[in-house]
This record gives structure tokens, sequence and C-alpha cells, in this order.
């Protein structure tokens, strides 16, 4: 190309969905314009590398309840004062716990020996079975080490005192920027 000569920019018609009319769209002029479109794009292959390589997925059945939100509420509450730095999300199905379970060992590494002794000490508490179980998607040895986890528990215990349990499958899901 000759120096000062000027380029001329492909135009082909792009759909603008403000407008809901096709608006022309204009090649390597202005990439700032179609900004959005690239970000998009990144975070949906963001995505994709995370759930190739193991990472936390919402369960299909999960869901919360007006009782299991003040729970959730509290239980973030006292982890906070322990570690200020994690996050933690919980949610509650009627599926039985093995199928949770199956579900986040697809994704990640079930390590259920740090939960058997916190299961052990509910079931003698309330007199019933409580079945527990950690699975880590970060690769780490267990929760305590782990940055991203998910915590699976059947029943749930709300409290000892007056005795309050709920007959559901709890999903717990801890990340930490420790």
């Amino acid at each position: 190309m000759a120096a000062g000569a000027r380029s001329r920019s492909v135009v082909r018609p792009c759909w603008d969905a403000r407008a809901g009319a096709p608006r022309p769209f204009r090649a390597a002029t202005n990439w700032m314009a179609d900004m959005p479109v690239a970000t998009i794009c990144s975070l949906a292959l963001c995505a994709v590398i995370a759930l190739a390589a193991g990472a936390f997925a919402p369960y299909p059945r999960a869901r919360t309840e007006p009782w299991f939100d003040r729970y959730a509420k509290d239980t973030k509450a006292e982890l906070r004062k322990i570690s200020p730095a994690a996050e933690l999300q919980m949610w509650i199905t009627d599926d039985p716990f093995d199928q949770v379970a199956d579900f986040y060992k697809r994704s990640g590494t079930e390590q259920g020996g740090f939960a058997q002794s916190i299961a052990a000490s509910q079931s003698a508490r309330i007199g019933r079975t409580v079945r527990m179980t950690h699975v880590m998607f970060d690769g780490a040895s267990g929760p305590v080490a782990s940055i991203d986890y998910v915590s699976i528990q059947r029943p749930v215990v709300v409290s000892f005192e007056p005795l309050e349990v709920h007959d559901v499958t709890m999903i717990g899901w801890y990340r930490s920027k420790k």
C-alpha cells in the first residue's frame, strides 16, 4: 500500500440487538466497538476450560427454602469468623445422598475420611445416621488443604437444642483465596 493511502474497510451486515435491525460491521477498524463479543467469547472459552479441568457445577435439582436460607446465613457468618477469605454457597435437594455425591465425583476427587468423623459425631447426637463426604476440585488431598470443594450431607442437622433435622441432602460449595 502506498504511503498516505487509506485502506478500505470491508462492510458486512451485522445484527444490532439494541436497535433490532442490521447494522454495518467494519472489519479491522474499531476493535473496541466489538469488545463485548470478544469478552463473551473469552468467558465462554474459560468456562469450557474450567469444566474440562474439573470444576464445580450446580446440581440440577438444587434449591433453597426459607428455613435453609436462615441456616445457610448463620453458617456463612460462622465461617467468616474462622476464614474471612472464604466464600460459601449452599443448597438442598430431595435427591438421595449417593446420587448427589456421584454427580460431583465426576468432576472432582472424593475424600470422605475427614467427613466421617463429623458425621459420626452428629449421628451419635441425633440418634440416626448422618452421611457426609467432600469432593475436591483443585486436586488437594482434603478439605483442610483445598480452596475449592463441595461438602455433601444428609440429613441436615440445623440445631441440637432444640433438635431440628431435615431429611434432605445439603450441598455446600466452599472457595477460598488462601
